[in-house]
């Protein structure tokens, strides 16, 4: 197996704004350690998110992104994003246009398969 690449993630608090900068790639292979490293951002504050140090960011990075956005919205809180290359804004586009809407979002359902999923891996183990 090799090992992930490098990401560095920079994070300033200046004034009721925190400032995030992320340098590399955002990718499905560095979002979790990219969202380890952003600090929990205070109600009615902002996160400034400047990705022009990204050099690849594909939809999971995206969807890190307007998962941020969305958790500071329910918070009352700001996200500006800094930095973005046109290709980058299509991607965010898209990735967040196709996410659903808190209002739009319906309980899940879990099919019988599903509810029984915990009891047939329990069934394996000795």
């Amino acid at each position: 197996m090799g090992t992930a690449p490098a990401v560095d993630v920079l994070v300033r608090n200046e004034d009721r704004r925190l400032e995030v900068s992320v340098a590399g790639p955002m990718t499905i292979y560095t979002v979790c350690t990219i969202a380890d490293r952003i600090p929990e951002v205070p109600e009615g504050s902002a996160l400034a998110l400047d990705l022009s140090g990204v050099t690849r960011l594909d939809t999971a990075g995206a969807w890190l992104v307007a998962t941020l956005g969305s958790g500071l919205d329910t918070r009352h809180a700001r996200l500006d994003i800094l930095g973005t290359a046109p290709e980058m804004e299509a991607t965010l586009d898209s990735v967040t246009r196709a996410m659903p809407k808190v209002e739009d979002s319906a309980p899940a359902r879990r099919s019988r398969s599903a509810a029984r999923g915990p009891a047939l891996r329990a069934q394996g183990r000795s």
